[in-house]
Order: structure tokens, then sequence, then C-alpha cells
């Protein structure tokens, strides 16, 4: 009987562990690919990749754009992303506005951020971002 190579010549009985084997698979065929990190993405066996991550912007103006670079460029298309401020600051330095995205591509998001009121030029604010295309 002819035996079966699997991925690096290793077999279920032969990889040091069970994990190391599921591993290796999705290695091989790009199964589950991803970067976890803070600003990092998942790419899923059907195609689909999610990315996140986090931006600081500095806001001097009561509206203006900033752009969020991907971790990667999606192959096809960014079908959607949406943004929201994460640290409006506290006190006198409290930032009220909004924050979405104005534009798409498949390197970047482009996102308008607007002031309310008590505008404070100069305060920084987290901007979180989660993006879907493939």
């Amino acid at each position: 009987m002819e035996k079966i190579n699997f991925v690096n010549n290793q077999t279920p009985a032969s990889a040091t562990t069970m994990n190391q084997f599921q591993q290796n698979i999705e290695n091989e065929f790009n199964l589950n690919v991803g970067n976890l990190i803070e600003k990092g993405y998942q790419k899923l066996a059907s195609g689909l990749i999610i990315q996140w991550g986090n931006l600081e912007v500095t806001v001097n103006n009561t509206q203006q754009d900033a752009t969020f670079p991907f971790s990667i460029s999606f192959p096809n298309e960014c079908f959607t992303a949406v943004a929201c401020i994460s640290d409006p600051g506290s006190g006198s330095t409290t930032f009220t506005g909004t924050v979405g995205v104005s534009s798409l591509s498949n390197s970047n998001a482009t996102l308008r951020i607007k002031s309310t009121s008590s505008f404070v030029s100069g305060r920084t604010i987290l901007v979180r971002v989660i993006a879907i295309g493939h």
C-alpha cells in the first residue's frame, strides 16, 4: 500500500501533537491565516478577510479627514468599514463629535472626524476601525 504524504511529510500519527498537524494543514492551504495583534487581520477559508485596528488622530479642525491604512490590502474589494471614537477624554479636554468612514479603497479607509461642540484644538483621540472584504 502506498503511503500518503501529508503536509511537511507528517501524518496525524507522526505529528508531535494533533494541534501541530492541524496548524500545518491550515498553513499549507492558507486556512484561517491571520495576524492576531492590536492592528491585525484574519483570512477565513471562504476568502473573507476581517481587519481591525486603532488610529490616534490629533484633531485640529472642526472637520478633518484621516487615513487608516489596512494591515494588508484586500485582493478584491473592501465591502465595508466602521469607525468609533474610543477615548474622547474627560473634563475640559473632552472631545465631543463624530467619526465615520467617508471612503474606502482596497488598502485604506478615509475617516471623517467632526467636532460637534466644545472644540479642543490639538486634542488627540483614539479611533477604532474594523473592515470586512475579500
